[in-house]
C-alpha cells in the first residue's frame, strides 16, 4: 500500500512491519541528453582531480612520516656529544 505524506512530495510504501519513504519523481523533469554529458565531464574532472589531491596527500603523508621518524635537532645535538 502507497500513502502519500501530507506535503505531497515523500511517500510511504509499507512492507508489513518495515516502511520505506522515497520522493515522488512524477513532478520531477527530466535532464536533456547535453545536461547528462555536462554532468559526465564535471564528474570526470573532479575525480582527476581527487586522485590528484589524493596523490598529494599521500606524499605529504610520507614525508611527515619520515620527518617525525628522523631525530631533533637537540636528540642529534645529544648524540653527537655522546660520540665526542
Amino acid at each position: 500500500m502507497i500513502l502519500p505524506l501530507q506535503d505531497g512530495g515523500i511517500t510511504e510504501k509499507s512492507y508489513g512491519k518495515q516502511k520505506i519513504y522515497f520522493i515522488d519523481q512524477s513532478s520531477l523533469t527530466a535532464a536533456n541528453p547535453d545536461e547528462i554529458k555536462a554532468m559526465d565531464f564535471q564528474i570526470e574532472e573532479a575525480e582527476k582531480r581527487m586522485k590528484e589531491l589524493d596523490k598529494a596527500l599521500k606524499e605529504i603523508q610520507s614525508e611527515s612520516r619520515k620527518t617525525a621518524d628522523s631525530l631533533s635537532t637537540t636528540d642529534l645535538l645529544k648524540a653527537v656529544e655522546d660520540v665526542s
